[in-house]
């Protein structure tokens, strides 16, 4: 298991939320082949309400070549 623990996250000043600061709390599991981490996050939203939402990494490729690179190298 994973316990990332507290965790905050600073919002784009230009966004929708404006450059607010939120506070929250991630905890994972990591699958034997440490290929997939999934988990769940809990954090405060803007109007003070309690969200919780669904969280996941996956391992995509152990390739490094240029196109793999540039494939991923994008704003989310």
């Amino acid at each position: 298991m994973v316990n990332a623990g507290r965790r905050s996250l600073q919002t784009a000043d230009d966004g929708y939320y404006r450059g607010a600061r939120y506070h929250g709390a991630i905890q994972m599991l990591a699958e034997p082949t440490g290929r997939r981490i999934v988990g769940k996050w809990v954090g405060f939203g803007k109007e003070m309400d309690v969200n919780t939402g669904p969280w996941e990494l996956v391992f995509q490729s152990a390739s490094t070549n240029k196109a793999t690179v540039e494939a991923y190298n994008r704003r989310p």
